[in-house]
């Protein structure tokens, strides 16, 4: 433990902050938080103790709030799924249970078992029944009815949960209820004959037959909220999953959309299976008069397309524009699925898509849609980003109009109404009003700055996007530190938050409340709140990193919780009368608690173990760089800390990382990346987490530079052994690892997993893993900030590539790899290898099989994890080395529990 007089001298030297009580209203989190650090006992963590560790994950809130249901999960895969009353405390547990949820009464919890089948709890009688052989399940929205499925045995059993009554169907392939649920479709399948009909949960002998066919019936959706139907028909009796299918409409009566005699349906394209893969884009319009779904080119044409690009010599010209792998991606765009829509009422179809244009974003009126392609604005590098432009099309008129140009991809969103486009630019936000033709600047009014100042695109991104009320009255954007309301159509333009003031940054929640039914494709969703008279907030303090939540109302704005620890997983009620959230701290397991009438009170704590056992603790250090920046780093404190000793320190890069703190980080012998602290503090390291703010053009120099930096000001802490430095890095942290190491003697060991080590062929390479793209794009406006091609500033290039001062490193390194990694090439770790190796310095390269960016393979992530604290064990504790470090056994590397 560290005394006063410590705390004191670490409070003076790390600048630690002071807020007064009075702001922070610490409350009950400082009171369920400090239980454990009260009550810490006096067992060592061994690795085989990580077992015991469990994620908290809540999963659902009822209705009426009465009821949280949530996960605690283990690395052994004894997993528990709880329902508890929030009121009463009462919990009950199941075992293996899983992907639960509770019935629109608030009467009944439906949750699947691994081993026992679907589970029926009754949340008044807490009494439990399992349908033995259910696999799956379907609530009924506004019914006590739930379908549980066998696909095994294609047996689902249908029941009534008031009536305690079931009924089971016999050879079902498909089903789903209505939006009322008071229709259950179900589709058998016997012998020789499929048949899709119509049942009354409520009385299952009253059913209606809506197709009999010898040919395949697949694919059921309903409309969000009317009685109307669609499915498809296979239009052969050929097993091919891929053979054309019939498109069928029913409300009433029957209607069926045929591609060989619809009117407007694209020659050589046909209805398939896999055109279907993304359910979103399959759906009945808002107004029932229309269908809208992808439809695919014919296998045949889809080969002959995919060879049109030279089918046995490639040709790369260099006037092209974009590298070859590129443009057959970009081909096969124009030659693959469109989005359509049948007008039931014209009886035609009508295409969305086409090949310049292969992406969409279909308004929520489902009247109007955007549509946009890629290859406007190539090749990249002339463009200086991924830009694009927005078409706007009449699907009533199929008249089409340009309504942005050179615009980001990625950034439009669409209003709940479908009244308007939003849309960010110029570092503000825009609407675009489709009934008059508008472009609307909604931020005119907001004096702060709405951008992320830190970011590698040329093009500033938003803070958020907005959020709407759901009758589109209002809708609310994020600054740099408050929150906006604006009315509409006026404008009028309302600061909801004072955190400027404060030194808070506040935002929307969006959380649970976010519209699961939007259905927009590859931009922004519409986002929702239910009501402006209930929001809540985010809140975040930049310095000292305390954050938590705040409930909002037209008269106040009082907070939920708040203080030095880290909450998230905020679940409300409609009205928002009560909400469930999760709190943790890094020494600190996750906490469950719920918050009504203005009180918070604590509903679960897990990992009731861990009071038992030693474990670290965290805080947050100010730094500044050799420009004078303020920055922030985390430093972990090693477990059974001893204010007579000094530690060994573990420096762990890579960008932002003070968003980490007081996150609970479970400790695991598969730990890649910065799940890796917590198996460094418990082993007696002290770990730093430093923020990097990056220069342009010199992304080593600055990576260094933080990164030393940082280190320097840690070191003022005398629990921290000077002598005994270690860097670790990853991806982007691989390569700052191996740049820092050219820089500084401070470091006496290293470690560097698929990180780049020379720029020049870095940059002229290309990687599956983005697309296919010269690596050219993302050195010059993406995260490595070269912002000019190699041959114009050479001299950057040199100067941040870590082979070219290889000459000047003297920690080991230990380096590693995927052979497959299709992010980084693995050979950047071989020159790496191959120089320091001519030089005869001290470094071992891994290649793991088969493995790509990140190591996915459990042994393989069980024999990287031993390794690098063996590495860190030899070269920072003087250790006796491994046979793998002395070459002993250079071939027998892999490591077991």
């Amino acid at each position: 433990m560290i005394s006063k007089t410590n705390k004191h001298f670490l409070e003076a030297h790390f600048q630690i902050k002071v807020i007064p009580t009075v702001l922070l209203l610490l409350m009950l989190l400082v009171k369920s938080n400090s239980y454990y650090a009260q009550q810490q006992g006096n067992l060592v963590v061994t690795e085989n103790d990580y077992r015991l560790w469990g994620l908290l994950t809540q999963e659902h809130l009822s209705k009426n709030g009465d009821y949280v249901s949530y996960y605690m999960t283990y690395p052994s895969g004894k997993d528990t799924l709880y329902v508890q009353n929030t009121t009463t405390l009462n919990r009950i547990g199941f075992p293996k249970g899983h992907h639960g949820a509770f019935s629109f009464d608030n009467s009944w919890f439906i949750f699947k078992n691994s081993v026992q089948g679907v589970g029926i709890h009754n949340l008044s009688t807490q009494e439990t029944n399992y349908i033995k052989d259910g696999r799956a399940y379907q609530l009924a929205n506004t019914q006590n009815h739930v379908a549980v499925y066998n696909s095994q045995n294609k047996k689902l059993t249908l029941l009534d949960l008031k009536k305690n009554k079931q009924t089971s169907f016999n050879n079902i392939i498909e089903y789903q209820f209505n939006s009322t649920g008071k229709t259950l479709a179900i589709i058998s399948k016997t012998k020789d004959n499929y048949r899709l009909q119509l049942i009354n949960p409520s009385n299952t002998a009253v059913s209606k037959t809506i197709l009999s066919s010898q040919k395949e019936i697949s694919f059921l959706k309903w409309h969000d909220t009317q009685d109307e139907l669609i499915f498809y028909e296979a239009q052969s009796l050929s097993s091919n999953p891929e053979s054309g299918y019939i498109l069928h409409h029913f409300n009433k009566t029957l209607n069926s959309l045929d591609p060989h005699t619809m009117s407007g349906f694209p020659k050589d394209y046909r209805i398939t299976k896999t055109t279907i893969s993304q359910m979103t884009q399959y759906f009945i319009a808002h107004n029932g008069s229309q269908v809208f779904f992808p439809i695919s080119k014919h296998s045949i044409k889809n080969e002959e397309s995919k060879n049109a690009i030279g089918s046995e010599v490639e040709i790369w010209h260099y006037q092209a524009p974009e590298v070859f792998p590129k443009l057959q991606a970009y081909h096969s765009y124009k030659n693959s699925d469109l989005q359509g829509f049948w007008d039931i009422k014209k009886g035609s179809f009508q295409s969305i898509t086409s090949g310049e244009h292969p992406f969409s974003l279909i308004n929520e009126d489902h009247q109007t849609a955007l549509v946009y392609g890629q290859t406007a604005y190539l090749p990249l590098y002339k463009y200086q980003g991924h830009f694009t432009d927005y078409h706007l099309i009449d699907l009533k008129t199929n008249s089409k109009s340009v309504i942005l140009k050179k615009h980001p991809t990625r950034t439009v969103g669409t209003s709940p109404s479908g009244s308007y486009y939003s849309y960010f630019k110029d570092k503000k936000w825009w609407l675009y009003d489709v009934k008059h033709s508008q472009h609307i600047n909604i931020s005119k009014n907001i004096p702060e700055a709405l951008h992320k100042t830190i970011t590698y695109s040329k093009t500033l991104p938003p803070i958020s996007h907005p959020v709407w009320n759901t009758q589109e009255t209002h809708l609310y954007l994020s600054g740099q530190h408050d929150v906006w309301q604006i009315d509409l159509p006026s404008l009028k333009t309302t600061k909801l938050t004072d955190g400027k003031a404060s030194q808070l940054s506040f935002s929307v929640y969006k959380g649970s409340n976010t519209n699961p039914k939007s259905r927009n494709h590859l931009n922004g969703k519409s986002l929702t709140v239910p009501s402006q008279d209930n929001l809540i907030f985010h809140a975040i303090d930049s310095t000292t990193r305390h954050m938590g939540y705040y409930h909002y109302t037209p008269k106040s704005l009082k907070p939920i919780i708040f203080g030095d620890a880290f909450s998230d997983e905020v679940f409300s009620t409609p009205d928002a009368s009560r909400l469930t959230f999760r709190t943790q701290r890094f020494n600190t397991p996750y906490t469950l608690m719920t918050y009504a009438d203005q009180h918070k009170s604590v509903l679960y704590r897990s990992n009731p173990h861990h009071k038992n056992y030693y474990w670290g603790d965290s805080k947050i250090i100010q730094y500044t760089n050799s420009n004078q920046d303020s920055l922030q780093g985390i430093l972990y404190y090693p477990a059974q800390f001893d204010d007579t000793k000094q530690y060994p320190l573990i420096v762990l890069p890579y960008e932002q990382q003070t968003k980490y703190y007081n996150q609970f980080i479970l400790p695991s012998p598969f730990a890649q990346d910065i799940a890796l602290v917590t198996n460094f503090t418990l082993n007696g390291y002290f770990v730093l987490f430093p923020d990097i703010k990056f220069r342009l053009r010199n992304l080593g120099m600055s990576a260094a530079d933080c990164i030393i930096a940082a280190t320097e000001t840690a070191l003022r802490n005398p629990y921290i052994d000077k002598n005994a430095l270690g860097l670790i890095g990853h991806s982007l942290g691989g390569y700052e690892t191996n740049f820092t190491i050219t820089q500084t003697q401070l470091f006496k060991a290293a470690i560097s997993g698929s990180g780049f080590s020379e720029l020049f062929s870095s940059a002229l390479s290309i990687m599956p893993g983005f697309g296919n793209q010269p690596e050219l794009n993302y050195y010059e406006f993406g995260r490595l900030r070269m912002d000019k091609p190699f041959f114009e500033i050479q001299e950057n290039y040199l100067a941040n590539s870590p082979i070219h001062q290889i000459d000047k490193v003297d920690t080991p390194l230990l380096i590693w790899f995927g052979n497959d990694d299709d992010r980084v090439n693995w050979e950047q770790g071989l020159y790496m290898h191959l120089a320091l190796r001519r030089m005869d310095k001290e470094n071992i390269l891994l290649i793991y099989p088969n493995e790509k960016h990140v190591l996915v393979e459990q042994k393989n992530q069980l024999d990287l994890t031993c390794k690098i604290m063996d590495w860190f064990d030899y070269h920072l504790k003087q250790q006796a080395p491994k046979p793998w470090i002395l070459n002993s056994h250079p071939y027998k590397s892999k490591r077991s529990r």
